[in-house]
């Protein structure tokens, strides 16, 4: 857990059991770092019994993912739906440390998927890190 900083005039404050403020709704709840939406394609093949994979990948390098750094899963955390389509794919993703990207799996039972859209990654860290 974190401590927010008071930074409003108005609104909630929640203090903890020991007088610590544990929440502020005028305190920043996050800094965003990085964002971005620029997925290319990059592979597609059969993953054994789990159907087909579609693999695209996101170089927001900018740096390094920094030790007090997030990334905010909210958006590959539901399934994705395929353009003009009924069908819908998992999502796995995953942070490639040595080159600074993000690795995108779309896996299901329907055939190359090419366009994905755009989801967004966001990254960020909290505030006063």
């Amino acid at each position: 857990m974190f401590a927010t900083k008071a930074n409003g005039n108005y609104g909630m404050r929640i203090w903890g059991a020991n007088g610590q403020l544990v929440y502020d709704s005028g305190a920043t709840p996050v800094t965003v770092t990085r964002a971005s939406n620029s997925w290319s394609y990059v592979s597609y093949g059969q993953q054994g019994p789990i159907g087909t994979a579609t693999y695209y990948k996101c170089n927001i390098a900018s740096g390094p993912l920094l030790e007090d750094e997030y990334f905010m899963i909210n958006p590959f955390s539901r399934t994705m739906l395929a353009p003009n389509n009924v069908t819908s794919m998992n999502a796995g993703i995953r942070w490639v440390y040595a080159s600074n990207e993000l690795s995108l799996y779309a896996i299901g039972s329907r055939a190359n998927w090419y366009d994905i859209g755009a989801p967004g990654a966001v990254f960020a860290r909290l505030p006063g890190s």
